[in-house]
């Protein structure tokens, strides 16, 4: 079995044990219920405004870029779009890749350069959330009841909040360090993956080098500015929709209540599953309400509801680009990029600048 096919099938196993403990003890004529008395008019507002957020997101992505190499905004988002369109309804979240690969030919990028933009732009979502995360837990409590379990989920909860901040702390000091001490950074990683087997280090290094090329963005201070500003309004619309689907349901749930809710998601989506992130989404969704003291039926309704509405303008729109681009849905797990190797390491910043010192002294020596 190829390791492609393990990872499918392991992803179809942990969403099947997903789904088992969320629909084992629904009431489906109460679910029903629930699901016809949602406010539509607040539905269109969520479709509306998650629209709004892959806007932001793509206008995110081009400042990820050199200004001299960045791509205009709509091949941003008509890639960010078939891109998340393609992790909703193909195996294996192949969506990063393809909006990479799709975007590279495109505009004529190099490889190292797009998929590095995209390793930044997963960083910089990370750190969205685990400082809201923070914020949570520092300023706000749950509207929890007496019952001891939940108390000690709070617990933990705090705990994992508190770690977020510190996490982001440390994070923030690796990515100095990658940035301005390249060539050690790069030394270290080789020297630490020495007894590894070859592909698996080749692995390795490809994406640190990948990951060190989309930090050039350190070096456009106007650029890292934009890309935080645009980070925190990213995942402020995005807790907003989540706040919106409260009233939805006409929950007595806070912007507060939404954060946590929201960074739950998160994290289950985080988990290998099928396609459109199926069963580790929807439990996930239901164990938050149901620590925030939403009924359980309530809960699973908000799951079921929520996990349509917020996947299904970005699979819409990704669809249209698709078909616009004159592309096959099943087209886009073999699209690849066509790249020079020597090129790709030239785009590391440390190696290019090591090159650029030793020209002069090839030169003298002609």
């Amino acid at each position: 079995m190829s390791l492609k096919s393990w990872k499918f099938w392991f992803g179809i196993i942990i969403s099947i044990i997903f789904l088992y403990l969320f629909i084992k003890d629904i009431e489906w004529e109460r679910l029903w219920q629930i699901i016809k008395s949602v406010n539509a008019y607040y539905l269109i507002a969520v479709v509306a405004v998650n629209l709004f957020s892959f806007v932001i997101r793509a206008l995110r992505w081009g400042y990820f870029f050199q200004q001299e190499t960045r791509p205009p905004f709509r091949s941003l988002f008509s890639t960010t779009s078939i891109g998340f369109m393609a992790n909703t309804v193909l195996p294996l979240r192949i969506g990063e890749i393809v909006r990479a690969v799709l975007l590279g030919k495109k505009e004529n990028i190099s490889k190292s350069t797009c998929l590095g933009t995209l390793v930044v732009e997963r960083l910089f979502d990370m750190l969205a959330i685990l400082f809201f995360f923070a914020i949570f837990i520092i300023f706000y409590s749950l509207p929890l009841g007496n019952n001891t379990t939940e108390q000690e989920y709070v617990q933990y909860i705090k705990v994992a909040g508190y770690s977020s901040g510190i996490l982001c702390l440390v994070v923030i000091v690796v990515i100095i360090m990658l940035r301005f001490w390249t060539n050690q950074a790069l030394a270290l990683v080789e020297w630490l993956t020495k007894l590894i087997p070859a592909n698996l280090r080749e692995h390795v290094l490809h994406i640190t080098r990948s990951f060190i090329t989309g930090l050039n963005i350190l070096k456009d201070g106007s650029a890292f500015f934009i890309s935080v500003v645009l980070s925190l309004l990213l995942w402020l619309v995005i807790i907003f929709q989540t706040y919106l689907f409260f009233y939805v349901f006409d929950l007595p749930l806070g912007f507060s209540e939404a954060i946590f809710l929201l960074v739950v998601m998160a994290f289950s989506v985080m988990i290998p599953a099928a396609p459109g992130y199926v069963g580790t989404f929807h439990y996930g969704t239901e164990l938050a309400l149901i620590l925030m003291a939403v009924e359980r039926n309530t809960a699973k309704a908000f799951a079921i509801v929520a996990h349509v509405f917020s996947m299904f303008s970005i699979t819409v729109v990704g669809f249209f680009y698709l078909w616009l681009e004159n592309l096959s849905l099943f087209e886009l797990p073999q699209q690849q990029f066509v790249t020079d190797p020597e090129a790709e390491e030239a785009d590391v910043p440390g190696v290019r600048e090591q090159e650029e010192r030793s020209e002069p002294r090839e030169r003298s020596n002609d």
